[in-house]
Formats: structure tokens, sequence, C-alpha cells
């Protein structure tokens, strides 16, 4: 009774923080905040599945960067590292290591960095004054606990560092997560807060600028006889209007009620109005979701696919639309390997190539190489 009473605690101590939190920072969007590069997905595997996956808990040691209640015994003495080579010369590395101690507690260390290349100052007749570079870190330290065989939680604590030509900054970010499974494991819900904390030293005396704060809710399910897993996640729970109207359309908007007075009944002009309250909407409610597929062929190779409507709404071109906002990949097991490679496209022309690779070192003290299951990445 008691064990059930202090779960309990959790559980409303948990509800209460993703209430309280939204109220304590303001909605920020992407481009409004310091060190966005957290939510750069850490893996191929998650890339590939649309940007975000936090429902999995499984082998797979990048999925604790998006929900630190993933860490599971699976990943004891485990070592994986995660590359992508972004934009122009912009290059992303995650490298991670989870172990577990007296078989009991389990815990995390990895480290991301985003590098932004080599720049030159020069001076107005383009003569190169000196040369700087710019990147950012995140060191990432996080551990997890099992309530029973069905709830698991997970917190993660990040020490992030940023250094843009002279100028730098320090902060630290808190990740909590959550887990639930099904009994016959086809079945998984989780929540996660993440990006919670505040930036101590600021790049311009007290200016301090907001951390990429985020609230996210999704589901994964596992078709029964069958190879199909569907993953869904809801993003930025804590802000609804996700959109970004420019001046420009506003200006239209206004030409277009000007040109269109006068022309309908009392009644077109509520059904124009009533139209477009629905697809605005509809619109700013999707912009939330991001859905992805898993194709599990065999024990070894895994097919991968995933959609996010705020990327294509965002990134799309109204000359050449293209496949911008999906994504696709792969993952695949060569004896004591596990290598997933993940594309993710943001624009006709312009796709972003991920590579991941993960082991089990524990495995090269053995006579016998791991037998591979590939179910552990379910």
């Amino acid at each position: 009774m008691m064990r059930k009473s202090n779960l309990q605690l959790f559980y409303n101590r948990i509800l209460s923080l993703c209430f309280i939190l939204p109220a304590a920072v303001s909605a920020q969007n992407g481009g409004n905040n310091a060190y966005e590069f957290l939510n750069i997905p850490s893996s191929a595997r998650t890339a590939s599945l649309g940007g975000t996956l936090i429902t999995l808990r499984d082998d797979d040691i990048h999925l604790v960067t998006e929900n630190p209640a993933a860490l599971t015994a699976g990943v004891t003495n485990k070592a994986a590292l995660s590359y992508l080579n972004y934009f122009s010369d912009i290059y992303y590395g995650n490298l991670a290591y989870a172990n577990s101690f007296k078989n009991k507690w389990r815990y995390y260390t990895g480290l991301r960095y985003l590098n932004y290349g080599d720049f030159y100052a020069t001076d107005i007749g383009g003569n190169v004054l000196n040369k700087f570079y710019a990147a950012e870190y995140s060191l990432d330290l996080g551990g997890s606990i099992d309530f029973d065989t069905l709830f698991f939680a997970g917190i993660l604590v990040k020490t992030i560092y940023s250094q843009l030509e002279t100028y730098w900054s320090i902060g630290q970010a808190l990740d909590v997560g959550g887990v639930y499974i099904s009994q016959n494991r086809t079945f998984s819900g989780a929540v996660t807060v993440k990006n919670f904390g505040l930036q101590y030293k600021p790049y311009r005396g007290q200016n301090r600028e907001f951390l990429p704060f985020e609230i996210q809710a999704g589901i994964s399910k596992k078709l029964k006889h069958s190879p199909f897993r569907f993953n869904l996640t809801l993003n930025h729970l804590e802000t609804w209007n996700l959109t970004y109207d420019t001046p420009l359309d506003d200006y239209d908007s206004l030409f277009i009620q000007q040109d269109t007075i006068g022309e309908k009944t009392k009644t077109g002009k509520f059904l124009q109005k009533t139209t477009n309250t629905i697809v605005k909407g509809s619109d700013k409610t999707l912009r939330h979701l991001v859905i992805g597929t898993e194709i599990l062929l065999t024990e070894n190779f895994h097919l991968r696919f995933g959609y996010n409507y705020r990327r294509r709404k965002e990134m799309i071109m109204d000359v050449k639309k293209g496949l911008s906002g999906f994504s696709a990949g792969f993952g695949l097991r060569i004896n004591r390997f596990h290598l997933s490679y993940g594309l993710g496209i943001f624009f006709p022309g312009k796709a972003s190539h991920y590579f991941s690779l993960s082991t089990n070192i524990s495995d090269f003290r053995r006579k016998t190489a791991f037998p591979g299951n590939m179910d552990e990445y379910r």
C-alpha cells in the first residue's frame, strides 16, 4: 500500500508539473530561443520517423535524448555515435554511453555538438581581417527508474555551452519523461517536459534568453501479426498557435476582403468565415503532429518513414512543393553493430543525411557473437 501511494504521489506531481511549467515560462517557438540545436534529432532513427520519437523504450541508447525514460537495462555498457551532415558546412554529432550500477541503477552520459563551420571577418573592401568559428555543446547526464513492469520515468540534465564568435553563453536544462507500456508490449504512451531551465551566462550583459522549452505527448502501436508499428507525437503542447503570419500576409488578406465586400450575401459571408475558421483551426492543430511508421521486415532489418506537417508548411515552396516534411531511413544489424540511416527532406533539392552506429561493448568480451535480436528495437 505504501508503494502504491508513493507511486500515485509521483504521478500527481508530474501532472501538476505539466500544468505549472507552461504558466511559468513564456510561450516561445523556433527562432526566438537560445540553444535551438537541442531540438535537432539526435539519431538517424529519430530523424527518419519525422524528427521526434518519445514513445519507444528499447535498447536504442539514442532515444534517451528524446525521452530519458527510454533508458533501459538493455543499454548496459552500450556506446553509440551519430553524425549529421546538416546544411552547407554545418555538422552535428552525438556521442553517448550508458551503463548500470549493481544491475539496478542505470545512468547515461552523452555529448552533443553543433559546428557551424569557419567564418571570415572582412573589411568593406573584402579583405580578410580574421577567422572565427561558432559551435554549441551539450553535456548530458541522465538516469531512469522502473516503478513496475508498465510504468517508467527518467530525468536528463544538460549543461550547455555556446560560442558564437567572441560571444559565449552557458546554460542548464532539464528533461523529465515518463512511459507506459501495455502488458502485451504492443502499445505505449509517453509524456515529456523538455529544456526547462535557464541561461546562467548570457551572450551579452544581463540579456538572458529563453530556452526552447517544450511539452510533448505521444503513442505507439504495433499491429499484431503484422510488421507495422505506428508512432504519433504531439509537439509544443504548451503553445497552441505555432503559425507565423508575416506583415505581407495581413496586407494580402486586407485587399482580399476589400475585393469581395458587397459581392456576397450575409449567408455567404457567414459560410466563408466559418470555413476559414475551420481551415485555420485544423492547420494549427496539425502543426503539432508528427507521424512515423516502422516496417519490421526481419530481426535485423527495418524500414522507417515519417511525416512532419509543421516542417512541410514552413519549408514548402509554392512553385515546387516536392517532398518537404517527409523523411525515410532504415536500421540494419550487422554482427555486434547496429547501423541506422535517416534522410530528412526540408525543401526541394535539399535534404539532411543522418548516420548512427551503436554497439554493446560487453559483446566483444564474449567468445560468441551477440545473436542479434532486432525485436529489442521495437
